[in-house]
């Protein structure tokens, strides 16, 4: 990678998707500063997920710009990184003196960087080190140490697994739930995130950490930046799937809430194109809430008619918001949702959704992308349910409905699509 290091004041990554992908739907610490607005990774990850082309970065600008190094300066610059590494080791554990930690920490971040491998041996001390420092009570030392932490994560499995084995989960945990300052706490969430993205035996882990009641918090916080929201949402987007059974009643409506709300604000501000990725990571979390919880999350959705037909709208090209990826999570929702009892589609019903179904599903975007298989068969699926409820509502039973359309059914159960390939890391 070798991309120039910036050290970041403001801005967030929303390189999100839709989809639960591991190993390399991870972020860089430092790739995500590329492009703030869109995340480079989103683009090679959604073109693997649908089958669409992608235009190498590379052949975007000409060869004479294009930035190539030799076998020999590749080779000569990891040795100097390591010759570095091994000194800011050396100096950690035989210095005394915090300042100078300090600095050693801030030159750490700065080397451990996208596309830096570290050597097992320098890996292994670094963690070690890195993972005391995070513990310290100066918070710019916290923060950088878990921003390094944040990168070494995203390089390789086995640094992650060496972060695991020396109890990093439980470190990034504790210092989330114990420090007052927010960049600390928002890089912590970031270094959990990555783990989470290595296997699902992980992901399970760091969802068991029971974090999900802190971000909660986080997200109905009005105060809390804009930024911090969108990591926020994506980490609960990357652990929902694990965790969400050991939410109680009151915290599945909590989140749901914080979820709508949030989705709402990024759905009506200037920036489309980057809040766009958030909402979606927002409503693929609140599918998977509405699967669990059922007929409690149910009530709490159609309770805000607003947003209920925003999404509605979403289907009928929102201006701004044109997004297939987009359209496909709003559907997912609406799938859900009419999972519930008569009462529930009939509110659906009386918002107009046979209209915008009708539209949905004739619109040509649906026989110009590849993978639209199961968008078909949730929306079918839908239409059938209001078709239903328009015919006799008060006999339209359940049990009907699956003796119906089974398999679009079973379709619409489910909040995300499973098992897509995955996708190189740029």
């Amino acid at each position: 990678m070798g991309r120039t290091e910036v050290d970041r004041t403001q801005g967030r990554p929303t390189d999100r998707s839709a989809s639960f992908c591991f190993r390399n739907d991870r972020l860089s610490r430092h790739d995500a500063w590329l492009d703030t607005s869109t995340g480079l990774r989103d683009k090679q990850r959604f073109a693997e997920a649908f089958k669409s082309p992608i235009t190498p970065w590379a052949s975007l600008f000409p060869r004479s710009v294009t930035m190539e190094r030799s076998e020999e300066q590749e080779t000569k610059s990891e040795f100097e990184v390591d010759e570095s590494l091994k000194r800011y080791i050396e100096v950690l554990k035989s210095e005394d003196d915090s300042y100078l930690w300090s600095e050693i920490y801030s030159k750490v971040r700065k080397h451990v960087t996208g596309g830096v491998f570290l050597d097992a041996e320098i890996a292994t001390s670094l963690i070690e080190l890195l993972l005391q420092g995070l513990q310290s009570s100066n918070s710019a030392d916290a923060f950088n140490c878990a921003w390094a932490l944040t990168n070494i994560v995203c390089e390789s499995s086995s640094s992650t697994r060496t972060l695991v084995r020396m109890g990093g989960i439980e470190t990034l945990t504790y210092t989330f739930l114990t420090t007052s300052e927010r960049r600390v706490q928002d890089q912590c969430l970031w270094a959990l995130g990555n783990i989470a993205c290595e296997d699902e035996f992980l992901a399970m882990k760091v969802a068991h950490q029971e974090l999900l009641p802190q971000v909660i918090i986080i997200l109905e916080d009005t105060l809390t930046m804009n930024l911090f929201l969108k990591q926020a949402i994506w980490f609960v987007h990357r652990t929902i799937e694990f965790c969400a059974n050991q939410l109680s009643i009151k915290e599945a409506v909590d989140l749901t809430i914080a979820l709508i709300d949030r989705s709402m604000e990024f759905l009506t501000q200037n920036d489309m194109k980057a809040n766009d990725r958030v909402a979606m990571e927002a409503l693929y979390s609140l599918a998977h809430l509405i699967d669990v919880f059922r007929e409690p999350i149910i009530d709490v959705v159609l309770d805000y008619k607003n947003f209920t037909f925003n999404l509605m709208q979403i289907l009928d090209y929102l201006p701004g918001h044109e997004s297939f990826r987009f359209r496909k999570a709003a559907m997912q929702v609406i799938g859900n949702l009419l999972l519930g009892d008569d009462h529930d589609v009939g509110e659906l019903f009386d918002l107009g959704l046979l209209s915008f179904l009708v539209i949905f599903n004739m619109g040509n975007f649906l026989t110009t992308w590849f993978s639209v298989r199961s968008t078909r068969k949730i929306s079918g699926f839908a239409v059938i349910e209001v078709l239903g409820g328009a015919v006799d509502l008060q006999q339209h039973r359940r049990h009907q409905r699956e003796l119906r359309a089974p398999t679009l059914l079973r379709m619409g159960r489910h909040c995300r699509c499973r098992n897509r390939p995955r996708s190189s890391q740029i």
